[in-house]
């Protein structure tokens, strides 16, 4: 992402196979992280694992609605603001994770 905003930033939208191939990476790695990290959230709760998900599911989905909401309120015609918005969220998730405890890495 911060490789994407440093050279598309005072351009137009780059080609779509640029943002095609851009998301799809995203997205696959994605694919990988969110299942793991919502089992490591439940993980102290096992035995309401049910319940547990229903909760943790509906959190993240308010939660992402809100920065969904701020990200696209800066929407300017091109694909700048989304991709800034990553890169910031994605800083802000890697400095939250570092201060995580529980990390063993």
């Amino acid at each position: 992402s911060i490789c994407y905003t440093v050279l598309f930033f005072n351009s137009v939208n780059p080609p779509i196979k640029v943002i095609l191939l851009f998301f799809s990476l995203q997205f696959f790695c994605l694919g990988f992280l969110f299942g793991n990290l919502r089992a490591i959230a439940m993980e102290p709760v096992g035995h309401i694992a049910g319940l547990a998900s229903s909760i943790i599911g509906s959190t993240s989905t308010l939660i992402s609605i809100t920065i969904a909401i701020l990200i696209g309120m800066l929407f300017n015609g091109t694909g700048l603001p989304l991709i800034t918005g990553v890169t910031i969220l994605a800083i802000i998730s890697f400095a939250l994770n570092l201060k995580n405890p529980r990390n063993t890495a």
